[in-house]
């Protein structure tokens, strides 16, 4: 150790040439999607919530039927309902909270939407290719005419649910959208 290493240890206001000064981090909190939860955007995530909360159920519910009055299923009511079930409990969580980061719950959204239109392109495919049952004691083997209903069921009620996810997911890219042009508070 050097005289001028150790007369630097022992004063306080020395400072050492080779440090390494980073600055601190400069972003906004709108520059990381971070909103403020006001009252109407708390209004809009139990709204959302709820909605989702009831379609979901609903189509876990009919894709439960559809396992006892059909021949063939693709679960595509029991993953779909889950992906809604998952988004309200965020939603609703999200409601009691003072701040969040939008930009997470429009990636939800998008993802829920994906979910929900495979849900719909499944359920086509399957009601294209189902057989109705010709001999009543078969039913093992083909699709009871309530299992064609259900199936009409649960295609209205996904294609439902993606409009509903849309227009969810439009108000959440415009609350976006606002909190990136509002000023920061801290400038």
């Amino acid at each position: 150790m050097t005289l001028e290493t150790q007369n630097c240890e022992q004063t306080p206001s020395c400072q050492q040439e080779d440090a390494l000064v980073l600055p601190a981090r400069t972003l906004s909190p709108h520059a990381d999607g971070i909103i403020v939860i006001t009252p109407k955007i708390r209004a809009f995530f139990i709204i959302s919530g709820i909605a989702f909360l009831l379609l979901g159920a609903g189509a876990i519910g009919l894709e439960t039927s559809i396992m006892m009055y059909s021949f063939s299923t693709y679960y595509r009511g029991v993953w779909s309902g889950n992906m809604m079930l998952a988004t309200s409990i965020s939603m609703l969580v999200t409601a009691g909270r003072r701040y969040h980061s939008i930009i997470y719950t429009t990636q939800l959204l998008a993802f829920t939407m994906i979910t929900v239109l495979c849900g719909i392109l499944l359920s086509t495919i399957e009601l294209s290719t189902m057989r109705p049952c010709v001999d009543e004691s078969l039913t093992n083997l083909c699709d009871t005419p309530t299992g064609k209903i259900l199936k009409l069921t649960i295609v209205g009620e996904l294609n439902l649910s993606l409009v509903c996810t849309m227009i969810i997911y439009t108000y959440a890219q415009r609350i976006k959208s606002k909190s990136e042009n509002t000023p920061s508070p801290r400038h």
